[in-house]
This record gives C-alpha cells, sequence and structure tokens, in this order.
C-alpha cells in the first residue's frame, strides 16, 4: 500500500485511469517496466520528448513507450533479446525486473563481480535492501505489486558511482538517492502542523493554500 501511494504520488506507477484501482496482481509489461525505470531516474520529460523510432523493429513510432524504451536504452537500463527484438508487450520475470533496478542504483559492476545472471544481481538486491518484502524466484513472472515494492525500495537506496577510470577503475557507493538527487523530493518523517500560511486545525486556511484528501 505504501509502495501504491508514494509511486503514484510521484506519477512512476499509477492506477488504472478509469477505476482508479492500482492491480497490484496483475501482470506487467516489458514496455511499462522500462516506463518504471525511466521514470524512477526522473528522466520522463526526457523520455516524452525521445518518441523517434527505437532501434527495435517490434516497437512502432507511434508505442506508447516508445520514448521510455529509448531513454532506457540509451542509459543502459535495458537491452533487448538475442534477435534485436525488445518484445513490449511480454510479461518480465522477477530477475529481470532486479537487474533493471541494480543497473539503474548503479550497482551493475557488484553484480557481476558475484556472478552475474542471474545469481550476482539477486543477491546484489537483497544486499543493498532491494528485495525487501519481496519474495520470489528468479524466473517466476513479477506482478505490478512486487513491482511497485521493489522500484519503492529502490528509491531510498545509497546509489553506486564510478570514481576511478583507465587503470584504476573504481566504484563507491555514494550519498546520492533516486529520490533525492534524480527526483528532487525530500523524505521527511513527522507530523504536519503547518504548511505556509495554513495549518490543519482550519483556522487559517486560505483558499488554494493546503487541501488534505
Amino acid at each position: 500500500e505504501d509502495a501504491a501511494k508514494v509511486l503514484g504520488a510521484l506519477e512512476i506507477m499509477v492506477g488504472d485511469a478509469g477505476t482508479g484501482l492500482f492491480r497490484p496482481d496483475d501482470a506487467i509489461k516489458r514496455s511499462e517496466a522500462a516506463k518504471v525505470a525511466v521514470a524512477l531516474k526522473g528522466l520522463t520529460k526526457l523520455a516524452e520528448s525521445s518518441t523517434s523510432s527505437t532501434k527495435f523493429p517490434d516497437v512502432a513510432s507511434d508505442h506508447w513507450a516508445n520514448g521510455f524504451i529509448n531513454v532506457g536504452t540509451s542509459e543502459g537500463l535495458i537491452i533487448g533479446d538475442d534477435a534485436g527484438t525488445f518484445r513490449p508487450d511480454d510479461r518480465i520475470s522477477y530477475v529481470e525486473a532486479v537487474i533493471i533496478l541494480v543497473r539503474a542504483l548503479g550497482y551493475e559492476p557488484q553484480a557481476i563481480a558475484k556472478g552475474g545472471y542471474p545469481t550476482g544481481y539477486i543477491t546484489t538486491a537483497s544486499s543493498i535492501g532491494l528485495s525487501k518484502n519481496v519474495v520470489s524466484s528468479a524466473n517466476k513472472l513479477i506482478s505490478r505489486g512486487d513491482v511497485a515494492q521493489l522500484a519503492y525500495n529502490a528509491l531510498t537506496i545509497k546509489m553506486m558511482e564510478q570514481v576511478g577510470f583507465g587503470t584504476n577503475v573504481q566504484y563507491n557507493v555514494t550519498d546520492k538517492t533516486l529520490l533525492a538527487d534524480n527526483l528532487n523530493v525530500n523524505l521527511v518523517n513527522g507530523v504536519v502542523t503547518a504548511v505556509g500560511k495554513s495549518s490543519i486545525d482550519g483556522k487559517t486556511i486560505e483558499k488554494g493554500r493546503l487541501m488534505i484528501d
């Protein structure tokens, strides 16, 4: 529930436009997973303006996820299959979702060092807290709810960045997070008692200043 609320507010994963339902048990497609990853990186606007033809013959230029697939590919978050196609409407497995988010957080070098596909990615996801509250197996098809939980976990995990180059390649864990540094959102715990000139006691609220529920 928390994951659905937060991701909905951030417009990373939203519910059905017609019914308002989140449908956590429904399947999620490869194109939808690409959208989630790109949105987590704060690149939604770039994706919306990157709707030129993709390099994949099975992704039409007017496909709704065209821009997200283009940006996801250029960012190294997603790749096609051995035949050079993307299969946008295919369902995605747990390990495929984990790989995309491990890449988004910069931990792919660690995952490769730990054995690569699939064990290295799953081990890395567990060690950094990405798979918290998600129980699945590598090749099991993943639901919208579990992808939401993975994405929600990813928001506040400290990212890894390359700090050494050439003959001295190194990767360090930073203090940066997707939430703060890519989405420019601060997470604060506490009780809201006032916002600007408005207060929740109802006595000093000005029209248009504050709305609860």
